[in-house]
């Protein structure tokens, strides 16, 4: 099975993401005519009248020119800004990162058949969401997702241990887009007082899978039980790498990721990343405790 990364629709009415398989049944996409082909993609074409923009690091395919060239713009802005966070400046993507932009959430939830909370999914190096307010955080917050699994590879991306590093990092560079498209204040504005009264355990942390059914049949209630766990999940894991990259800094992360990509322990790679500062996993879960 395809494994991707699909963003969650939570509380907050901004896009988050969970972990979503890619539907078993869904083939490569072949030539038709009057439509743009993805190449490689897993999902229906976009229909006619789309179009593509290469940039440095990114192909667009949207909507309309101008539309494609303000994805592009606001998409290598975040690629700049997840380069100097992770400082992984020697990091170089093998090609052009693919961003399918669908006209609409409906049309999006047709062509690539993810559940009612799925505002985004990326498969290997592309991105798929949809037009709307929340498309420059929900790319961002993608684009950390494919950087990270392009650099960390398979093994660790698959690996449960670090996903709340994975996705705190994608939520911290989503919770950047927001600022700069002009969003005032903290996404996670509502749940941190929850966070603060009763954090979840690191334990949790590592272990808790973000989502929910695939089905759009749960009532409301059940909807929004599940936006809520995983807000609170999202908001405390963000908090962490926050706390991480503001006081133990950029460069020790990118120490962080390569250690473990090489095969270290959570553990070793803080020792090795931060030394003195986080002395181990349960060190830097009180310092981040004591901090937040």
């Amino acid at each position: 099975m395809i494994r991707a990364w699909a963003a969650v629709v939570v509380v907050l009415a901004l896009a988050l993401p969970g972990c979503a398989p890619v539907p078993d049944d869904i083939g490569s996409t072949t030539q038709a005519t009057g439509t743009l082909r993805i190449d490689g993609g897993p999902f229906p074409l976009l229909d006619a009248g789309a179009s593509q923009l290469d940039s440095l690091h990114l192909r667009v395919l949207a909507y309309g020119p101008e539309n494609a060239r303000q994805i592009s713009e606001q998409a290598e802005a975040s690629y700049s800004r997840i380069m100097v966070d992770t400082n992984l400046f020697s990091f170089h993507p093998s090609e052009l990162y693919q961003i399918v932009v669908y006209a609409s959430a409906d049309e999006y939830r047709a062509k690539t058949r993810m559940p009612f909370w799925s505002g985004g999914v990326t498969v290997r190096n592309s991105i798929y969401t949809f037009q709307g307010p929340g498309l420059q955080q929900t790319v961002a917050h993608e684009m950390t997702h494919v950087i990270f699994h392009e650099f960390m590879g398979d093994a660790i991306v698959q690996n449960n241990d670090y996903r709340w590093i994975n996705e705190g990092l994608a939520v911290y560079e989503q919770q950047k887009a927001a600022v700069a498209g002009g969003f005032q204040g903290d996404i996670f504005g509502s749940v941190r007082p929850l966070v603060r009264a009763q954090p979840l355990t690191m334990d949790v942390i590592v272990h808790f899978v973000p989502g929910g059914p695939q089905e759009d049949t749960i009532n409301q209630q059940e909807q929004d039980k599940i936006r809520q766990q995983v807000t609170i999940w999202y908001a405390q894991s963000e908090g962490m790498i926050r706390h991480m990259l503001e006081r133990g800094g950029t460069l020790g992360f990118s120490t962080l990721l390569t250690t473990i990509r090489d095969g270290g322990t959570t553990d070793q790679a803080l020792a090795q990343a931060y030394g003195g500062t986080f002395n181990g996993l349960n060190g830097f879960y009180q310092s981040w405790q004591q901090h937040q």
